[in-house]
């Protein structure tokens, strides 16, 4: 294990203006996930507000707080369109760093709160209506009163690692959560104070924190240079490749906009004479697992559709190239191998072929070393194939011992 510094926002004392507000344009949620660290001000016996959200149409959309109680333990309570669960003593006041979760879903109405990855109370029946209203602001330290104003039950201690998710972690990814652990699937903000308006007299500090390996080594990954990603950003001059490649943050593309960085990633990579560097591998591998997991919406036309799959199949055909093997074994620490992406376009067929469920006729396509069949009639065939025999001696080449392979050709069909 090894140690990471992660930004902290402090709010020494009680002060309705310090706050952070997250920049982020928030869709409507049928469910959601906040993790934070916390460090509590012993002091402070007043209600405090961790996070509050809040909608344009309604001001306590989705809010976590906590006080006090009479034996000086802190109580945790959520707050979900107005209803608000029941206060429950869920760590101690002893001023040290508490990792908390809070989960909801619109299904059944059923919400838990999380400390120190072990979940401390939970409930149903609570707003199972309607979903979380997007296009709200997620405020860090403050109650909001009126959308993104007029603050009150200041939080007073020191905050730092918040991520939201667009899902309900289950037990075990809030456990590897609270043990460092990167969940990229349906993120829709990672930790970022860049990514934040911090009012001024937010103090701003560091902490220490313990995590394994492979997290240590992601992170290096993501500050060490990425030639190739930097080179495309520059070239396509767009914001929309920057945005979807300049960082592992949730990127909130559109379908069209997702086609077009895998696009313009594809015709690049085709450029490419050596093998990329690892930090960019990486990035091409976390975005493709991106774009698997995208809802398409049942009102895109086929063509749209068939683009980003097509995109998409050529993408990770090309970074199945042998002369990029060595450099998957450099990332393999962080990622399970090649088998990161054959799940990626595994989902990316489910998905494409829960789509055409809705359409008529089927869809092939073919990229490099991949073809993928789509199609409204039920079939008893793979969904996609591997299809190049290179593929092989890529996966010789990674030293992956016999019956590794063969797992792999059980999730799909290598053909001789």
């Amino acid at each position: 294990s090894g140690a990471m510094q992660l930004p902290v926002l402090t709010f020494p004392n009680t002060n309705h203006t310090k706050h952070a507000k997250v920049q982020l344009t928030f869709p409507a949620l049928h469910a959601v996930t906040v993790c934070s660290r916390v460090q509590w001000d012993t002091k402070a016996s007043h209600v405090s507000t961790i996070f509050s959200y809040a909608s344009p149409s309604f001001i306590n959309e989705f809010q976590l707080r906590g006080q006090k109680d009479h034996k000086g333990d802190i109580s945790l309570a959520l707050i979900v369109h107005g209803h608000h669960t029941a206060y429950r003593a869920l760590f101690e006041n002893d001023g040290k760093w508490h990792h908390v979760c809070v989960t909801w879903q619109k299904s059944n109405g059923k919400w838990a709160i999380f400390v120190d990855g072990k979940e401390g109370h939970s409930g149903v029946s609570v707003h199972s209506l309607q979903n979380i209203e997007g296009n709200g602001v997620f405020i860090i330290g403050q109650d909001q009163d009126v959308l993104g104003g007029n603050f009150s039950d200041a939080f007073s201690g020191n905050i730092s690692d918040l991520n939201i998710w667009s899902e309900v972690l289950d037990k075990k990814q809030i456990e590897g959560v609270e043990s460092c652990a990167l969940i990229m699937q349906n993120q829709l903000f990672c930790w970022d104070v860049s990514k934040m308006t911090i009012e001024k007299n937010v103090k701003q500090s560091t902490m220490s924190l313990t995590c394994p390996d492979s997290y240590i080594k992601l992170k290096e990954f993501e500050d060490n240079d990425k030639p190739f990603i930097t080179n495309l950003i520059e070239e396509s001059n767009s914001p929309v490749i920057a945005l979807g490649l300049s960082s592992t943050s949730p990127k909130n593309l559109t379908t069209l906009e997702a086609q077009q960085v895998l696009q313009y990633t594809k015709q690049a990579l085709e450029r490419v004479n050596g093998s990329l560097a690892p930090s960019d591998l990486l990035t091409l591998v976390q975005f493709l697992t991106y774009v698997s997991d995208m809802d398409f919406d049942e009102n895109e036309t086929m063509e749209t559709v068939d683009g980003l799959g097509q995109s998409f199949i050529e993408v990770a055909g090309e970074i199945f190239e042998e002369k990029h093997v060595h450099r998957w074994t450099e990332i393999s620490q962080v990622v399970s191998g090649p088998m990161t992406v054959v799940q990626s376009i595994d989902r990316m067929a489910a998905n494409l072929n829960t789509l055409m469920m809705t359409k008529r006729g089927e869809v092939v396509l073919q990229g490099k070393n991949i073809s993928m069949l789509t199609s409204s009639v039920h079939s008893p065939f793979k969904p996609f194939q591997l299809t190049s025999e290179l593929l092989w001696g890529f996966f010789c080449a990674l030293k992956m011992k016999r019956s590794e392979i063969k797992s792999i050709a059980l999730w799909v069909k290598l053909l001789n």
